[in-house]
Order: structure tokens, then sequence, then C-alpha cells
């Protein structure tokens, strides 16, 4: 199975703002501006060109992954050990699969003080 590079070029860039594709970059030790291209779609796919070619994309799947639970499945097979690690637990991949406990009552602002 090979990962399709268009399609994760088109998720980076329905789910992240400018902004926040600057931030995945900054946090995998690229520079967001000296990326090739002046348009988001451009520097996307020169990070995914890069952290290819160096052997990285595992790495920039697991952010996609780390900050859109939702996007798991597809990519999954791509992450280093089929995208679990021990520290995960198991709600969270079951949460992210569309699966799992639906949580009737809305979260509460509350915590104890004065």
């Amino acid at each position: 199975m090979n990962l399709d590079r268009v399609r994760l070029r088109d998720d980076l860039l329905t789910v992240f703002t400018g902004e926040e594709l600057a931030a995945v970059a900054k946090r995998l030790g690229f520079s967001y501006a000296e990326l090739g291209g002046r348009m988001q779609a451009d520097k996307a796919g020169s990070l995914i060109g890069q952290l290819d070619r160096h052997g990285r994309l595992p790495e920039l799947i697991l952010e996609l992954v780390r900050e859109r639970p939702h996007l798991l499945s597809p990519y999954q097979p791509f992450l280093p050990g089929g995208g679990r690690s021990a520290a995960e637990p198991d709600w969270l991949a079951k949460w992210a699969a569309g699966e799992g406990e639906i949580i009737e009552e809305p979260p509460t602002l509350r915590w104890d003080g004065e």
C-alpha cells in the first residue's frame, strides 16, 4: 500500500489553516517561510517532498493525526507501529474511528474555588 501524497496534501490544506501548517512545519524543524512556493498548497507540497526525501514522512502523518484524530483511519498504516503507541489509550483509537461511548451530557466549565 502506497501513501497517496496528493491526498495527504489535500488533507493538510483542508484541515489546517496557514498558521497551523506553519506551526506543524516548525515542530518538524522547517521554516514555513523558506518552504518552496508562495501559496499554502505549494508550501504543503514542499514540506511533504522534503520530509519524504529524508524518510521523515511518518512524522508529518503523526502530527496530522495528533492534531486531527478523525484522520487516523486512512493514515494508520503509514504510522510507526501502525499508529498505536503504548501511551495511547484504547478509547482514543476507538473515538478516532467513530466508535465508542457517546456522552449525552455536555461538558461543564466548573472548577472548585472561590
